[in-house]
């Protein structure tokens, strides 16, 4: 099953959206990943298949007051994935990130100040999203479990 971030406050009326719009859930998401910042008090939710006859296609204007960010929520005992979970303030973490255009991986361990990691070393590393293709954290392991992302 999907978790999805956004969700209508009403659950009936979610779930009669879901029932009555093919793709709903999914449209909802990219908008309002979308259009949730603007200064606009609704977003508009549209499915075009670009059919002439425009079966399938539906748009919908919903009020930002309807629409709540639920969030992906932290799980200190998996590879939570970082912008979407937002991690613990000031905790040394372990991470995993794929940087730069070669795509290397590189293991480190690093501190959440609030909008950017900071690593512990010499280095002073300071990690942003824009440096970013993938990152992945989680507090340090007991000794024996598993190093795999996501087990």
């Amino acid at each position: 099953m999907i978790k999805y971030r956004w969700h209508i406050k009403d659950a009936d009326r979610e779930a009669a959206l879901i029932k009555a719009l093919p793709g709903f859930m999914e449209i909802l998401q990219h908008t309002a990943d979308a259009e949730m910042s603007d200064d606009s008090d609704h977003i508009n939710l549209e499915r075009d298949l670009g059919r002439r006859d425009m079966r399938g296609d539906w748009h919908l204007c919903l009020d930002k007051a309807e629409v709540v960010d639920h969030g992906v929520p932290y799980d200190p005992n998996r590879w939570n994935k970082w912008p979407d979970v937002e991690p613990p303030m000031l905790e040394l973490m372990r991470i995993r990130y794929i940087r730069g255009p070669e795509g290397s991986e590189i293991h480190s361990a690093a501190i959440f100040k609030g909008t950017h990691w900071e690593t512990e070393d010499e280095s002073g590393l300071w990690i942003d999203e824009d440096d970013l293709q993938t990152l992945v954290y989680r507090p340090f392991m007991n000794h024996g479990e598993s190093d795999e992302v996501n087990k």
